[in-house]
């Protein structure tokens, strides 16, 4: 069995606490993957479940921890418990292309960025557009600078990253976003870092 373990940096926590306290929606886990004690390493498939794996029971736990105390007392029994549905997601790992991840903030001719695109859909409107809207103090220019500092910082060259896209039916800490605003839940292979990292995000208003 592979060993996976959480990274733990403070520039990493600062850069997750960063994004929550601006009003961001993602949730952000980043792992290492080492060598199982024979030496090997998985597949990309299997690197890629793993870190989804290891993703999604964070997220059920702090659902669930939640629940316990924001649901009253006569709630209980009715409050949903979060578990993985692993029939679900072991299978629905699909790989894809930078242009699908990114969307239309992705110039096809140039394959370079563009952060002000007419249609904005993909990572960076999940990324900068939650429900309710981000604290930027300037817009534009702060947007563009915190764009650029999350994409740097945590994929480092994004023409290298391997990104798989997984279903989001296998816990119902994804329910809330079915309303309307979107469920996402990608795991990225950063080279340059050698990190996993699963990346969550569901909201309603």
């Amino acid at each position: 069995m592979a060993d996976i373990r959480e990274v733990i940096e403070n520039s990493l926590q600062l850069k997750i606490d960063e994004h929550t306290q601006l009003g961001g929606a993602l949730r952000i886990s980043v792992y290492e993957i080492h060598p199982d004690y024979m030496g090997s390493l998985p597949k990309e498939y299997e690197a890629h479940l793993i870190t989804a794996r290891q993703t999604l029971e964070r997220q059920n736990y702090e659902w669930n921890l939640n629940g316990n105390k924001a649901a009253s007392i006569n709630r209980r029994n009715s409050w949903p418990y979060a578990i993985t549905d692993f029939d679900i997601l072991d299978n629905s790992g699909q790989r894809i292309e930078l242009k699908q991840f990114l969307g239309s903030y992705l110039e096809p001719e140039t394959n370079k960025l563009n952060l002000n695109p007419k249609i904005r859909e993909g990572f960076i409107r999940v990324l900068t557009e939650p429900p309710f809207s981000m604290k930027f103090s300037h817009e534009t220019v702060e947007k563009e600078e915190y764009v650029l500092g999350f994409l740097k910082y945590f994929f480092n060259d994004i023409n290298r990253i391997v990104i798989y896209s997984w279903s989001a039916d296998c816990s119902v800490v994804f329910n809330s976003g079915k309303e309307w605003w979107g469920i996402y839940f990608w795991t990225i292979y950063n080279p340059v870092k050698q990190w996993y990292i699963g990346i969550t995000a569901s909201q309603t208003d």
